[in-house]
């Protein structure tokens, strides 16, 4: 496992421009939805990518929840963390074989964000721990996001905790709304798997809803959830190559 500030060896540090790093909180949830919901919003040569076998199952849609820690840009003084949902879909291309993210709507105290596609909306974000006397931790967390025009997606959930996982990789994550336009992503993160296809015991509770615009079709009733992961943390670096001129 490489160190988390040394590029891969392959990397060309000359092509690529630090534009930020950071630290967060994370809670991810992946669906299956019909195929044909997702094709159109894919750039030409794409297609969709299903995940390796494993907790992630057919998962063909993201939701990730995010709670800014800290957050900074090269030359400026810290960030102020802004807190976020995003809904993004794994695709992948042949030629070059390529795997990404594409980033298509989300809601964040923010705006719309690097990649356009954000709309401006409060949060709410409350996370507990409780240890009980016999030892028995449970945590819960409360998620609540709304935009000026109505969209909204909001998370209750409460599990108790198991083995995590430390990892680290590099992700490139496309922009729905500026065509070309990615960033590349060197993370460290420790991440809790909850469940997966079968549900978990450790699993209590899940209430997650999703609706208007493009949500309302996406989250009908009929997507199915197939994985659940609370990342503790997730520090990353983040890039942008030279040749996208932004």
């Amino acid at each position: 496992m490489r160190p988390f500030s040394q590029a891969p060896s392959d990397a060309s540090p000359s092509l690529e421009k630090l534009v930020g790093s950071g630290v967060d909180v994370r809670t991810i949830l992946s669906f299956y939805v019909a195929p044909k919901l997702l094709h159109d919003m894919l750039p030409p040569g794409w297609e969709l990518d299903s995940p390796a076998p494993g907790p992630l199952g057919d998962a063909n849609l993201r939701v990730t929840f995010v709670d800014q820690l800290q957050a900074s840009v090269p030359g400026a003084s810290a960030q102020e963390p802004i807190r976020y949902v995003l809904f993004s879909i794994p695709m992948r291309k042949a030629d070059p074989a390529t795997k990404a993210t594409l980033l298509f709507t989300g809601l964040s105290t923010g705006g719309k964000g690097p990649y356009e596609v954000n709309a401006k909306a409060t949060a709410l974000v409350e996370r507990k721990s409780v240890s009980s006397i016999g030892g028995t931790r449970t945590e819960s967390a409360t998620w609540k996001f709304r935009s000026d025009d109505g969209i909204s997606a909001s998370l209750d959930i409460e599990y108790l905790p198991g083995a995590v996982q430390r990892e680290q990789a590099e992700a490139r994550t496309y922009s729905a709304a500026k065509s070309g336009f990615h960033r590349i992503y060197r993370y460290d993160q420790c991440i809790d798997v909850i469940s997966g296809p079968q549900r978990s015991a450790r699993l209590k509770e899940i209430d997650f809803r999703a609706a208007g615009g493009v949500l309302s079709s996406l989250f009908d009733g009929n997507e199915q959830l197939i994985s659940v992961a609370s990342v503790l943390w997730f520090a990353r670096q983040v890039f942008l190559p030279v040749a996208s001129n932004t």
